[in-house]
């Protein structure tokens, strides 16, 4: 200000600068010290999104081209008159502009004295840059000491167009402070009575850039004109996460031995501890049970060329309801069991990865409960309340150009009637590959100790050693190729309470020749053009019969239904048996894809024809199979924007029948709008598992959200799960209420509810339902 330089004309040049407060300091640190701005995913923040057709309208039209001025030394004014009235004032009146650094100040007068550095604008105050838009009814900036003072403002935060007002705005540069007296602050849009949905009163907000901490004094939380949240002070950081209350979720939960289900209520607090870590105390009250505290930490590191990330998750509960009633399981015959009276209950678990450099990588997947039944009783994990084991594991892991090597001990964390299932303790394995002008050599291994917890010396365990070498030539062109490939399955036992032969010895070979031809042409479907592949491939497949009857059975069974096991090596996944085969599979796929080489379609049928019988099964002792043919395979697959088709049948070739099938389906005709089903029924054995499940959610008006998912078994003809959802969604708050169904055991079912609540703008719970149904069906 003190270079102030007027010339004869009515535009000219004015030295003094305003600094506006950050974007955060008004809105989004206000917001996150009341209700917290964290999100799930690791070491960020996320804000929520807001639908464009919901922003608030602006305060004032934005000048866009004031945004592209790069020239930001370049200060100037403008002014219909230019007064003078004497040495030390000017006054600049009719439509004033200013401008300097991106920044806008309009007004309809402004009045500027030299000797005390100052300048005050007025009527029709608008103030405008990058970050913010303010409108006041006066302005007073300040050269010495350097600072500003707008009064009775309303102001509008950029892109989000989150809007308020304050009775007073100051700022003084020399102590970097802001100082907002009376502030209105919401991101919803102004209805016709001029109201918002919710908003946030504070007295008094100090914003202070020095030690980077935002003040607020008596600031209360209005929804729907009604105060619902009060807190006399916070002191909250202004860096991008904040420490602080997040939404709370309600719900039910009911476990065996309940007849009605207990209550609870998560009221979760993030804690902002450093840029790579954070953690989340979540307070989770139950009625009957008493107060659950669960924890989750999360961290992320990096050291030169180490990086490694880590979540750990501790509950705790005092169990009321177990220490008196004690804990409860079902026997063979479906009634209650009653244990031993247990108060203390808890979880730890622990996902952690690291990667070390030089092709060196780790994985650490690790849980631990008080009890099996804790997840059935306590909803501190979903996903498991149903669960008989989880799968836990430590892993190493070497990579190179064409070697690579692993380390792991694999094993499961029993839950509630748990299966007996074999662990790897430990599991070593390698794989070589070498690629030569007219070959492909390849070598893998492993070592395996499978052992069993809390074996009864009656059960097999022991070592399984096994090497498979293989060759493979191929000469591939664009209309077709050809591909032979010679392997063998070496594998070796050192077995512990085996009553024959300890260590018993196979060595399988195996011969394979595959080719195929291509056939492309240019197909018009409803006025569309596609190109079309037309695939017919053929395989012969030689194994010869190996007696492996005395090999036991660790991790071996039948293939899970897939096209691609018409041309599979071995009939069995695992190493403990590989299957003798003398057979031709044959099969026709038609694809297509279009002008932008997108494929959109996929169908295929397939067939294998046996020259002799099959002698090696999973049991010790199987029936041999004398069909000379096998069942039809069909696939289709569509997929595009609206739908998508995954199917894969076994149908019988004497009287089409199902004999098995794994099915996914998907139809969105819009995002508002989405249809799900699948169905999987066991090839080898139908009464193993029939399942169909069926969900999707629909927008019925602007607002309102139904959903609903069900799983049904068609063998047993038993419910297994059903959900039905309901969501209220607004420009600024959303609201989502879940009832569920869920089986327990021997007919007995767990009814209960999920309830959330979130406010758009101040962070995101997700719409719930859409999320679980995603998971339940893999997309």
């Amino acid at each position: 200000m003190s270079n102030l330089h007027i010339q004869q004309q009515p535009t000219e040049h004015a030295f003094f600068r305003c600094k506006l407060p950050p974007r955060r300091a008004l809105y989004n640190a206000v917001c996150a010290c009341l209700f917290g701005l964290s999100s799930g995913i690791p070491m960020q923040t996320q804000a929520a999104e807001i639908d464009g057709s919901c922003l608030p309208a602006l305060i004032f039209p934005v000048e866009e081209k004031l945004f592209n001025d790069q020239n930001s030394d370049e200060r100037k004014v403008e002014a219909s008159r230019l007064l003078q009235p004497d040495s030390n004032h000017y006054r600049f009146e009719g439509d004033v502009v200013y401008q300097q650094n991106q920044l806008q100040v309009k007004a309809q007068s402004v009045d500027y004295d030299r000797n005390s550095r100052q300048a005050e604008f007025t009527d029709g105050v608008e103030l405008q840059s990058k970050d913010i838009l303010v409108s006041a009814k006066n302005a007073v900036l300040k050269d010495q000491p350097k600072g500003a003072q707008l009064n009775d403002t309303h102001f509008q935060l950029l892109p989000s167009r989150a809007h308020g007002s304050s009775k007073k705005i100051q700022y003084r540069q020399e102590d970097g402070q802001a100082v907002l007296e009376k502030t209105t602050i919401s991101t919803c849009p102004i209805d016709k009575q001029h109201k918002t949905d919710w908003f946030i009163n504070v007295d008094r907000l100090t914003v202070d850039q020095s030690s980077r901490r935002v003040i607020a004094k008596d600031a209360v939380f209005y929804f729907k004109d009604v105060p619902i949240f009060y807190s006399p002070y916070f002191n909250y950081p202004l860096d991008d996460r904040a420490s602080g209350l997040l939404f709370p979720q309600g719900g039910s939960y009911k476990s065996l031995t309940q007849t009605d289900p207990s209550q609870y209520l998560k009221v979760p607090y993030y804690f902002n501890i450093a840029p790579n870590m954070d953690d989340t105390l979540t307070l989770m009250p139950m009625t009957q049970r008493g107060l659950v505290l669960d924890n989750e930490f999360r961290y992320m590191g990096k050291h030169k060329a180490i990086e490694h990330s880590a979540v750990i998750n501790l509950s705790f509960l005092n169990d009321d309801l177990t220490a008196r009633d004690g804990l409860v399981s079902t026997d063979s015959n479906g009634d209650l069991v009653y244990g031993k009276k247990q108060a203390e209950r808890w979880r730890g678990t622990i996902s952690a990865r690291q990667n070390w450099g030089h092709g060196f990588s780790s994985q650490l997947q690790w849980i631990e409960v008080s009890d099996p039944h804790f997840f059935n009783d306590i909803p501190v994990d979903i996903a498991l309340k149903n669960k008989t084991q989880t799968p836990r594991f430590a892993r190493v892991d070497y990579q190179s150009r064409n070697f690579s090597a692993y380390a792991t001990m694999f094993g499961f964390l029993k839950l509630q009637n748990a299966p007996t299932n074999y662990e790897k303790r430990p599991e070593v394995g390698f794989n070589f590959y070498q690629a030569e002008s007219w070959f492909d050599f390849n070598l893998s291994g492993q070592a395996v100790r499978f052992d069993l917890e809390d074996n009864p010396n009656s059960d097999v365990v022991g070592n399984r050693y096994h090497l498979n070498p293989s060759l493979v030539w191929s000469k591939q062109k664009t209309y077709g190729g050809i591909t032979a490939t010679a392997a063998s399955q070496m594998v070796k036992y050192d077995l512990e309470n085996q009553p024959s032969d300890s260590e018993p010895t196979s060595a399988v070979p195996q011969f394979a020749l595959d080719a195929h031809l291509v056939f492309e042409r240019t197909a018009q479907i409803f006025g569309e053009s596609y190109r079309q592949s037309l695939i017919p491939k053929i395989q012969y497949l030689y194994v010869p019969y190996e007696d492996q009857s005395s090999q036991p059975i660790f991790d071996t069974q039948e293939r899970s239904l897939d096209f691609s096991n018409l041309f599979a090596m071995n009939r069995f996944s695992g190493n403990d048996r590989v299957g003798d085969d003398n057979r031709v599979s044959v099969a026709l796929t038609t694809q297509f894809e279009n002008a932008q080489g997108q494929q959109v379609a996929d169908f295929g049928i397939g067939q294998m024809f046996y020259f002799a019988d099959r002698k090696v099964g999973v049991e010790t002792s199987p029936a041999t199979i004398t069909d000379r043919r096998s069942d039809y395979y069909l696939k289709a697959g569509i997929g595009s924007p609206q739908l998508y088709i995954s199917s894969t049948l076994l149908v019988d070739e004497n009287d089409g029948s199902l004999q098995g099938s794994s099915s996914r389906f998907s139809w969105q005709p819009s995002p508002k709008q989405q249809l799900l089903i699948s169905h999987y029924r066991h090839p080898q054995n139908s009464s193993l598992n029939d399942t169909v499940s069926a969900g999707g959610y629909s927008q019925l008006d602007q607002n309102w959200q139904l959903g609903g998912y069900v799983e049904y078994d068609l063998k047993a003809e038993r419910l297994y799960e059903t959900n039905l959802g309901f969501r209220y969604d607004s420009c600024c708050w959303a609201a989502e209420f879940v009832a569920e169904r869920t089986q327990l055991e021997n007919g007995l079912y767990n009814d209960g509810f999920q309830m959330q609540f979130e406010l758009k703008g101040l962070s995101s719970n997700g719409n719930r339902f859409k999320n679980d149904l995603a998971n339940k069906f893999n997309y």
